[in-house]
C-alpha cells in the first residue's frame, strides 16, 4: 500500500531538483483512485466523522479510511480534483508527493518525491531550495511532517499489536446497498469485535484507557456508522466495475 499515489518515485537531489518550485493550490486527482488508505492511530478520532474505517485484511493490519466502494475509486475527490468540502484529508495524502523510502536493505530511510507530480516546476512556485542550495521552506515543512508521521505509523504498529494480543481483530466481509438498490462488497477485512472489548476485565481496560487505545477502538466502532453515507456518494453510473 505504500507505493499507492506514486508513480515515479526519486530520491530528493540538491543538484537534479535544485530549481525545481512546488505550485500551490494544484488538483488532487492524484487521490482520485485511492478507494482507502493507510491512516495512523491518532487521526482516527477526526477521521471517524467521515469514513468508515477498518483494519487491512493483510499481516500488519494497518488502519485504513475507506474512500470509495470500487476499487480505484474515492467518491471524496470531485472531477475538478477538489477534496469533499470539510471532510478530513488523511496525512497519508497530505504528505504527498514527498515520502521517507528505504534504499535496498538499508534501515536509513531518504527523502523522495514523485516527479510526476503535476505541482512541480520549474517556472512558478515556491523554490524547493534557496539560492545556496539549501533546504527551502517547502523542504523543511515536509521533513517535518514526514518524520512525524514515520513516528505516529510506529505508535499504530504498536496499537495494532496490542489488538493482537488481546485477540480483538476478526477478518469480516460485508454488503452495503446504496439508496437505489446497489450492492457492494466489502471483503477481507478486519474490525475490532466489539463484543470481545466488553469482556476485557477492567485492568486491561484500565490500561488501553490510559495507552490511548480505547478511545481509537470506540473511533473505529463509530465509524463504521458512515457506511450508508459513503454508499450514497457513489455516483449512479458508476454501477459498473469490480467491487472493493
Amino acid at each position: 500500500m505504500s507505493a499507492l499515489l506514486y508513480n515515479n518515485v526519486v530520491p530528493l537531489d540538491r543538484n537534479r531538483h535544485r530549481n525545481l518550485k512546488l505550485r500551490s493550490g494544484v488538483s488532487m486527482k492524484f487521490a482520485a483512485g485511492a478507494h482507502c488508505v493507510p491512516l495512523a492511530a491518532v487521526e482516527m478520532f477526526d477521521a471517524a466523522r467521515d469514513y468508515p474505517i477498518f483494519f487491512a485484511g493483510s499481516d500488519d493490519a494497518t488502519p485504513v479510511a475507506v474512500l470509495g466502494l470500487r476499487s480505484g475509486e474515492n467518491v471524496f475527490v470531485d472531477a475538478d480534483g477538489r477534496w469533499a468540502d470539510a471532510a478530513y484529508v488523511p496525512a497519508f495524502i497530505r504528505r504527498y508527493p514527498f515520502v521517507l523510502a528505504r534504499a535496498g536493505e538499508s534501515s536509513d530511510f531518504t527523502v523522495c518525491l514523485d516527479e510526476s507530480f503535476e505541482g512541480f516546476s520549474e517556472a512558478e512556485g515556491t523554490p524547493l531550495f534557496d539560492e545556496e542550495g539549501q533546504d527551502g521552506e517547502v523542504v523543511s515543512r515536509a521533513l517535518g511532517f514526514l518524520k512525524e508521521f514515520l513516528t505516529e505509523t510506529e505508535r499504530t504498529r504498536r496499537f495494532v499489536e496490542r489488538l493482537r494480543a488481546l485477540d480483538l481483530l476478526g477478518v469480516q466481509s460485508l454488503q452495503v446497498k446504496d439508496a437505489s438498490g446497489r450492492t457492494f462488497a466489502l471483503r477481507d477485512f478486519r474490525m475490532i469485535e466489539e463484543k470481545k472489548v466488553k469482556e476485557l476485565g477492567n485492568d486491561v481496560l484500565g490500561d488501553l484507557h490510559r495507552s490511548g487505545y480505547l478511545g481509537c477502538i470506540y473511533a473505529h466502532l463509530l465509524s463504521l456508522g458512515n457506511l450508508p453515507r459513503l454508499a450514497a456518494r457513489v455516483p449512479v453510473e458508476a454501477n459498473v466495475g469490480a467491487p472493493v
